[in-house]
């Protein structure tokens, strides 16, 4: 393509149109064109991540190189003291995004190389079992008991957490609930969930998580606040800011109600987030005597060779070399 035509998309101000078409080829393109809100919003952050950084930079993204994107790509690692260094996981999402962006620009016809082809995120040394972190049983119970359940707010906030935390469900698929996917009550209460690739599974409910979600639905019903039916359906767990109030409950909102729990029980530590949750029920469960087969789809996955992580780690424990050296310290 000449240096003519690729400068009809290099000028600052048309940023937000090629925004706005890289939104359009991630609906057409992404999950067979029916890709998630969640995900469609996560992919137009980091699109906006690396536009913000080309102009930082006063790149314009069209005339940008393989170099650039692995400077880019620099930048994600980090650390200093204003960009703290990314996770692996992490900067492969965002050079993914990359890439799709530029995927977008050649199928719509104004570029014809990828500059962000073949750059890839870097390795990461750590073991897999040992990337995932997970609280102890004591340690989880202290989390969700922390919580009280006074105000809505507070039983809202502590269904939130059983769900996390004993259902091992992902944030996106507390926030996607909806008031019509509760079935059944006490030991045959079931849920509906909405996970990855909008893959749809119904799980049983613990009987104290069940029980907690009918008082948080009678509390919200007393209340008098008017949940708001959306293009997905009736939520089942609202916001209750003063803006916002009666709308799907946000992510955000999930990271800082975790964050909150985290901090009262005292078990804050870094790298551990709401996932940390999903991932203690699974390791737990699985230490409890849940079957692998089970555990499974339970939590979602599309093959047992995923859950097995959650086996090795459940065992590691009881299977500690150290203990048979037969010396004490």
């Amino acid at each position: 393509m000449s240096a003519q035509s690729q400068s009809l998309v290099i000028r600052r101000s048309e940023g937000q149109d090629l925004a706005r078409q890289f939104q359009e080829f991630i609906r057409a393109e992404v999950a067979g064109g029916d890709v998630s809100l969640r995900t469609l919003a996560i992919y137009k952050a980091a699109a906006a991540n690396w536009l913000r950084w080309c102009q930082g930079q006063g790149l314009a993204p069209a005339y940008a190189t393989r170099a650039d994107v692995a400077a880019y790509r620099e930048h994600l690692v980090g650390p200093d003291h204003e960009h703290p260094r990314k996770a692996v996981s992490t900067r492969a999402l965002a050079l993914s995004v990359v890439r799709r962006f530029y995927d977008g620009l050649i199928a719509n016809g104004m570029l014809t190389l990828n500059p962000a082809r073949g750059v890839k995120a870097g390795k990461d040394g750590t073991a897999p079992a040992d990337r995932v972190r997970y609280f102890d049983r004591a340690e989880l119970a202290a989390i969700i008991e922390a919580t009280p359940t006074d105000s809505l707010r507070d039983l809202r906030d502590r269904l939130v957490l059983g769900l996390l935390g004993i259902q091992a469900l992902r944030r996106a698929e507390v926030c996607s609930l909806n008031l019509g996917d509760l079935e059944g009550a006490g030991e045959d209460a079931r849920v509906t969930i909405t996970g990855k690739g909008r893959k749809r599974r119904v799980i049983y409910v613990e009987p104290s998580v069940a029980a907690r979600c009918q008082e948080y639905l009678a509390r919200l019903e007393q209340s008098g606040v008017e949940v708001e039916p959306d293009s997905a359906g009736v939520p089942l767990i609202v916001s209750l800011g003063r803006h916002s109030q009666g709308q799907r409950l946000a992510v955000n909102t999930i990271n800082q109600l975790v964050n909150r729990a985290f901090a009262r029980a005292g078990v804050k530590r870094r790298g551990m987030g709401p996932h940390a949750l999903r991932h203690s029920a699974a390791a737990l469960a699985i230490r409890g005597g849940a079957r692998i087969e089970d555990v499974a789809p339970f939590l979602g996955h599309a093959s047992v060779t995923t859950t097995m992580l959650y086996a090795h780690l459940a065992t590691r424990r009881d299977h500690n070399p150290a203990r048979c050296v037969g010396v004490q310290a």
